[in-house]
């Protein structure tokens, strides 16, 4: 009598009958006279599963019962199951196209909401230093300004507190301190103008996201605000930075002036006149003021006139005078300056 042989397919665990499976037709390969261990992948796991539960299945039956297990393979019923991932698909693209549309509707906000945000407010400070004999007081009579300071009054309509703003991102690659002045008082549109300070203080938030995104490991952004000037018309915000990346310090300034009486901010171009007399006159008294040679650095007065001017101009009020000027990089030479301009 021919020997029927029976098994179990390792593809799809139909019958396999004298070495062909009856569902699929795949050929059992022969067995070798000693078996050898193979690394056993996850499809083989699966299908040895397969395996292991139906030979369960036949614990406690009759031989006949197993005989007609064997020879009428188990069919699986996988129509629940396709129509829940069909289900599930949908619910995800759906769900995916919502994200696309909030994050282009809003990507600043969503951007910042994976930053860990902290703020307190602080009483006032004057001065900073300890020192009051070493603290650089402001005088109209003064030749020029010597140092960036606050300048806070406290017998106007208004007055300035102090708040700092404190941000990191999960893996602290990203920090951000910043300390600024808040009005409070009788001033026209104090909210706005508050707002204002604000977005002045935060403004490197995005700068940081993009140089880690240009190939930079870290970014250390620390502030310091200063009231340089205050008076009933006018308030002038100066911030002192430096940004370390990946732990190099760059030093930067920038301001914030604003009109108390319009509420409004104040444009450079609404406080100097950029002009060719200008980039003269800021090279003579940086000559006087500064120990930075704009010759050496070979600056013309086109050079300088277009560093006013630009996006690393700066202008802004003092007791001794008007104080404008720039930030500059130039040969891996990073720093700012500014002169006193008086009258």
């Amino acid at each position: 009598m021919e020997r029927i042989l029976y098994d179990f397919c390792p593809k799809c665990a139909g019958l396999v009958k004298n070495g062909v499976c009856m569902a699929c037709g795949y050929e059992m390969p022969r067995k070798p006279k000693a078996e050898q261990l193979t690394e056993v992948t996850g499809t083989d796991r699966e299908n040895a599963a397969d395996i292991f539960a139906q030979g369960q299945q036949g614990k406690g039956m009759t031989d006949r019962q197993r005989l007609d297990m064997l020879q009428t393979p188990v069919r699986r019923n996988h129509t629940k199951l396709i129509a829940g991932i069909c289900v599930g698909g949908v619910i995800f693209i759906v769900l995916l196209f919502l994200a696309f549309y909030f994050i282009s509707k809003d990507l600043k906000k969503l951007s910042y909401e994976r930053w860990e945000l902290r703020e307190s407010e602080k009483a006032e400070v004057l001065p900073r230093q300890d020192d009051i004999a070493e603290t650089y007081i402001p005088d109209p009579s003064d030749e020029f300004y010597e140092e960036v300071v606050d300048c806070l009054r406290y017998d106007l309509s208004y007055q300035v507190q102090w708040q700092d703003y404190d941000a990191a991102n999960e893996d602290a690659t990203i920090t951000y301190y910043v300390m600024y002045p808040v009005l409070t008082g009788d001033i026209a549109n104090a909210e706005q103008l508050n707002q204002e300070i604000l977005e002045a203080a935060q403004r490197d938030l995005e700068y940081c996201q993009y140089v880690l995104e240009e190939g930079f490991e870290t970014c250390n952004v620390e502030i310091e605000g200063y009231v340089t000037y205050m008076d009933e018309e006018k308030i002038s915000v100066v911030f002192q930075e430096r940004i370390y990346l990946n732990g190099i310090g760059i030093p930067r300034i920038y301001d914030i002036n604003l009109d108390l009486r319009a509420g409004r901010v104040l444009a450079h171009e609404d406080m100097v006149e950029y002009s060719g007399a200008l980039a003269e006159r800021v090279r003579r008294q940086n000559a006087a003021q500064n120990s930075v040679d704009l010759e050496e650095m070979g600056l013309t007065d086109a050079d300088i006139l277009e560093l006013l001017q630009g996006g690393g101009g700066t202008a802004f009020y003092t007791p001794v005078g008007l104080e404008v000027g720039f930030n500059y990089n130039m040969s891996a030479n990073y720093g700012w300056l500014t002169v006193t301009l008086k009258e």
